[in-house]
């Protein structure tokens, strides 16, 4: 409860002093499924860099695969994994690069645990990188269209399919 309190003091001091851009909680789905949603609002790609993420202490995990090919393998992979899917309290934030420093020293402050995990990207694409490397990279609107399917088919059977279809294929135009 203490560390919760603090949590939403800080988070609403931030809001106030015009210092967040944009704020998701990271439980469903895991930190994965949150940033995409937030560049599916924001209709705009978004880079992970998965090097604090995944990063190993026992490896010697310094600048990556130079050193070890073998990168995104075994542990390397099993780490990424479980830093993008655990469904645990958490909450991811934008800030302005500008502003990162003195935001993450707020949240430090407040006892509250927090890293840079990515930027947005100019790229309309959803990408992973790990030592400056994409381990994977999607474009937005193909990722936002498959997460968005299952509702598209809920909506086309339960109101006026053609209004359905036109929201759907609306996910298409970037401009929007």
């Amino acid at each position: 409860p203490q560390a919760l309190r603090a949590f939403f003091t800080c988070i609403r001091a931030l809001a106030r002093d015009g210092l967040l851009l944009a704020y998701h909680d990271r439980s469903d789905g895991g930190l994965f499924a949150t940033v995409c949603e937030m560049a599916f609002a924001g209709r705009a790609g978004v880079t992970l860099n998965l090097d604090l993420l995944a990063y190993d202490a026992l490896a010697l995990d310094v600048d990556g695969s130079e050193r070890r090919p073998e990168l995104m393998q075994g542990r390397d992979l099993d780490r990424a994994l479980r830093a993008l899917f655990a469904e645990e309290l958490g909450a991811v934030i934008q800030v302005r690069a500008a502003e990162r420093n003195s935001v993450l020293a707020r949240l430090r402050e407040a006892g509250l645990a927090a890293q840079l995990i990515g930027a947005p990207s100019a790229r309309d694409e959803i990408r992973l990188v790990r030592s400056a490397k994409a381990v994977f990279a999607a474009p937005r609107v193909e990722l936002q269209r498959a997460w968005a399917e299952t509702t598209f088919h809920m909506q086309r059977l339960r109101d006026d399919p053609d209004c359905a279809r036109e929201e759907f294929d609306r996910i298409l135009d970037a401009e929007d």
